[in-house]
């Protein structure tokens, strides 16, 4: 569902590296003049209001919950880093977090146009204690996202009302927050 009066595009990247295909979707609104984008991860089910919910927020960074196509679930929201996924919420609750995954995240796409490009990569330079950066490896694009978010000051917000469902591709079993989450 989108806003009354509003126009949407869809656009899949296919053959690409998942960073190349964000960095792609992202140059592609830039160049429209769109001044949001929403990445649904093909093996995400987001509810139908998700994007009016996240939208009314007006953060620049707001995420909905999904969890790891995992048993046990792991929710893809962090906060602080390599303490593992956070998980003192309740349902329904909105707050900040360091990092989430991009598969249900609603972006204003000024934000594209304050910081430089790549957007999405799977390397990043770190800066060691000899003052010295290296590149380290990352495990997804959305960690260098992230990064690249904070650095230029912005906050990513998450409303755990918006619960989707990631789906294992292969098994096709369906991953979620359990039904007795604390609300």
């Amino acid at each position: 569902q989108m806003p009354l009066g509003a126009s949407a595009n869809t656009m899949w990247v296919l053959g690409k590296p998942v960073d190349e295909a964000r960095n792609s979707i992202v140059q592609n609104a830039l160049d429209v003049g769109a001044k949001y984008i929403m990445f649904i991860g093909d093996d995400t089910a987001p509810p139908p209001d998700a994007f009016i919910k996240l939208w009314r927020h007006e953060k620049p960074i707001v995420t909905g919950l999904y969890t790891s196509r995992s048993a046990p679930v792991q929710p893809m929201i962090w906060r602080g880093w390599q303490e593992g996924s956070y998980w003192q919420f309740h349902i329904g609750e909105f707050f900040e977090c360091s990092w989430s995954g991009m598969d249900l995240v609603l972006l204003e796409t000024d934000i594209f146009r304050k910081i430089p490009p790549p957007w999405f990569s799977i390397h990043y330079d770190s800066m060691t204690d000899d003052g010295i950066a290296r590149p380290i490896a990352l495990p997804t694009e959305d960690i260098y996202a992230c990064l690249r978010f904070r650095e230029y000051g912005y906050k990513i917000w998450c409303d755990s009302s918006i619960v989707g469902t990631h789906i294992d591709r292969n098994t096709q079993i369906e991953y979620t927050i359990p039904p007795d989450w604390p609300h």
